[in-house]
């Protein structure tokens, strides 16, 4: 997919901006999944997924629905990525709310997650940021 975005319109920089968006939100649901599941290996790689793939609409210029519909996921990813729904959708939405600097939303969102607290947040996404710096600089060398 990720070679067929390189082709498609839009330029070079707004893609390489997108797909590093896409690793930090991947990257970071999955340090958040850890926290929560902690020897659930598949629930982490299920929530890396869907941080990855959650910008794969803008990415493609398409909704999201018709990018679902082309790929096999689980449901639960489906959910996420579609409604929002789900554990994996509340971390999705606590992770585009940090993006957006929505303070008030955050805070509702960490309400639902109780098991995380601001300092957990604050180092899952100083660790989600270098640990995508690290892969995007691997990937230029």
């Amino acid at each position: 997919m990720l070679l067929y975005a390189t082709t498609s319109s839009g330029g070079a920089n707004e893609i390489n901006a997108l797909m590093q968006t896409a690793a930090i939100r991947g990257r970071m649901m999955e340090l958040i999944a850890i926290i929560d599941r902690p020897h659930d290996k598949n629930y982490q790689d299920r929530a890396f997924m869907t941080g990855i793939m959650s910008l794969l609409d803008t990415l493609f210029g398409m909704e999201i629905r018709q990018v679902v519909d082309k790929l096999e996921m689980p449901e639960e990813v489906i959910r996420a990525l579609i409604h929002r729904e789900g554990r994996l959708g509340c971390k999705l939405r606590l992770v585009e709310a940090r993006e957006k600097g929505d303070v008030e939303q955050v805070g509702k969102v960490m309400a639902e997650l109780e098991f995380l607290d601001q300092t957990n947040l604050v180092k899952a996404e100083l660790d989600a940021l270098n640990w995508a710096n690290r892969v995007s600089q691997s990937a230029s060398s």
